[in-house]
């Protein structure tokens, strides 16, 4: 690891809150501390929006609460409550190291103590990892389904800000020529309307994903000056394994169960120009800024890209950036309660 780049990258940092999740984020992925994390999140004070699907709070009114999972997935289950005015009364594991003693306060019991607590005891299941299993010891032993919230994830989701469009730094053009990799719904390419105010040139978005680029053929056909490619980002252009997945996750894989087109931003600017470009690809952020380094090099976009797919792109990603322009200022942002959506700005 270059401690050099390191120190420059650290430098160029432009607030507390980017240096802070910068730490928090590299700690995580490169010594697994997962929890350091979490209350690193929770030290940041941000006020965050709960899915539709995870708003579970009316039903919790005149109950006692239990969280069952007492790790990060609880801890930061438990803040969300506590930003709402409710109280947890137990936390709930399987881990006997953890049983008898408090967690954020409340006390860790088991999952048997848990059982005969009786029907006004409302249960939050809290851990991507194991809310099956934590749902299936439940039922199994009769609990109250009802009494129980299984979350879509595993966990309560809630999101903060106002993700790729929240950088201190940033400011829109008149001229503005929006590139959106990772299109998905096109929900994006809304929120990049409404934050330049209807005002822009051109926005090209790419998605590989055939069922969501149909839907967004459909859905987006009435949003002027919108080009979309039914393609994936990449170094070059050409074709590439691809691994489909319902929930959004589909990406570039050598085990992929279908083909794709794969197309480079300079290759499909042929030397136009571009002033933002926003990435979440999967893990394809490095190769899709490769495949856009002459664009970068001439005009410096705005850059919003992901930088939580691989454990290395916190470095590689700004190391890249600084090698094809050395004026850029950064910013780093994230975006949920948990460890995904992670941003770096380059203005």
């Amino acid at each position: 690891m270059n401690k050099e780049f390191l120190t420059q990258f650290y430098n160029k940092l432009q607030d507390d809150e980017s240096k802070k999740i910068y730490e928090l984020r590299r700690k995580m992925d490169w010594e697994k501390n997962y929890i350091e994390f979490i209350d690193g999140l929770i030290g940041l004070n941000k006020n965050y929006v709960i899915s539709s699907y995870d708003d579970c709070f009316e039903k919790c009114k005149g109950k006692k609460v239990a969280i069952f999972g007492a790790g990060i997935d609880g801890k930061m289950t438990w803040y969300l409550l506590k930003q709402r005015g409710i109280k947890v009364d137990y936390f709930v594991d399987n881990d006997k190291k953890k049983q008898g003693k408090q967690f954020c306060g409340a006390l860790v019991i088991s999952a048997v103590e848990l059982k005969f607590s009786g029907k006004d005891l409302f249960v939050i299941l809290a851990s991507r990892m194991y809310a099956s299993l934590f749902y299936q010891d439940l039922t199994n032993s009769y609990f109250p389904r009802e009494n129980i919230w299984y979350p879509r994830i595993g966990t309560i989701f809630a999101i903060t800000g106002k993700q790729y469009f929240d950088c201190p730094g940033m400011r829109h053009e008149e001229d503005e020529v929006f590139i959106d990799c990772g299109c998905l719904d096109g929900e994006t390419d809304r929120q990049f309307i409404s934050w330049c105010g209807g005002v822009y040139k051109r926005i090209i978005a790419f998605e590989p994903d055939i069922y969501s680029y149909q839907n967004i053929k459909k859905t987006c056909n009435n949003i002027e000056n919108f080009e979309i490619y039914n393609a994936a980002t990449g170094r070059d252009s050409g074709k590439a394994n691809f691994n489909m997945c319902v929930d959004g996750g589909s990406r570039l894989s050598e085990k992929g169960d279908c083909i794709v087109t794969v197309e480079s931003i300079d290759h499909v600017l042929q030397g136009e120009k571009a002033t933002f470009i926003k990435m979440d690809v999967e893990g394809a952020e490095l190769e899709s800024l490769m495949g856009a380094q002459e664009t970068i090099k001439k005009y410096k976009p705005k850059l919003a890209i992901s930088i939580y797919h691989k454990p290395e792109d916190i470095i590689n990603i700004p190391e890249y950036i600084m090698k094809c322009r050395d004026d850029y200022k950064f910013y780093i942002r994230h975006y949920t309660s948990c460890t995904y959506e992670t941003i770096l700005y380059a203005v």
